[in-house]
């Protein structure tokens, strides 16, 4: 399954700018990513073995919602809204699990 990630603090800040001008918009990071890519990285970041994260289908993750192959919601609004695109999700999660493992 294809996402787009949302990690970075400036990903909040622009939500706040665009809830006080205009309805929620949909709005994450830059960068291709799936499920598995983020999950992983972020456990090696933390230090943790990464063999503990294993990829899995879309069909052998229990959930009772259907996901579609292609999940990735686009941030595309925000140039008209005036906000500056957010970093690729590699280069913000580290100060994501840097923060959460302090």
């Amino acid at each position: 399954m294809r996402i787009r990630e949302t990690v970075h603090p400036e990903v909040s800040a622009s939500i706040r700018e665009i809830l006080v001008i205009t309805t929620p918009r949909h709005l994450a990071n830059e960068g291709p990513a799936t499920w598995f890519a983020p999950a992983q990285e972020a456990v090696r970041l933390a230090g943790i073995d990464t063999g503990r994260i294993r990829p899995c289908t879309t069909e052998q993750y229990p959930t009772p919602a259907r996901r579609l192959p292609y999940s990735v919601l686009g941030s595309e609004r925000r140039e008209a809204l005036g906000l500056a695109p957010p970093p690729d999700w590699r280069m913000s999660l580290p100060a994501v699990v840097a923060r959460l493992t302090a």
